[in-house]
């Protein structure tokens, strides 16, 4: 799972008209690209993701070694747990 920004965000359409993205978040230990392919994207609430959104993702980093680190996305949401959330105070 990876927190951060979202500092890009494009919409596409596979060769069979299903709708993917290719975003890339940033967070305080740099940038990487998220794939979110149609299954994913069908599962993620689009209402509010653009540039500036903070988002969760979870999925698979490629492995290639002669390629740059990408996330295939699993899941992508808004809906972050409160920082205080699961906090026990005394």
């Amino acid at each position: 799972m990876v927190t951060g920004v979202i500092t890009r965000l494009a919409e596409k359409r596979t060769d069979h008209d299903e709708p993917w993205a290719i975003m890339e978040i940033t967070d305080e230990t740099g940038a990487i690209d998220v794939l979110v392919f149609p299954l994913a994207h069908a599962r993620t609430q689009w209402n509010g993701l653009a540039s500036g959104a903070r988002v969760q993702v979870f999925g698979n980093v490629s492995d290639r070694p002669d390629a740059v680190p990408e996330i295939a996305a699993k899941a992508v949401s808004s809906r972050l747990p409160e920082e205080s959330e699961g906090r026990k105070d005394a």
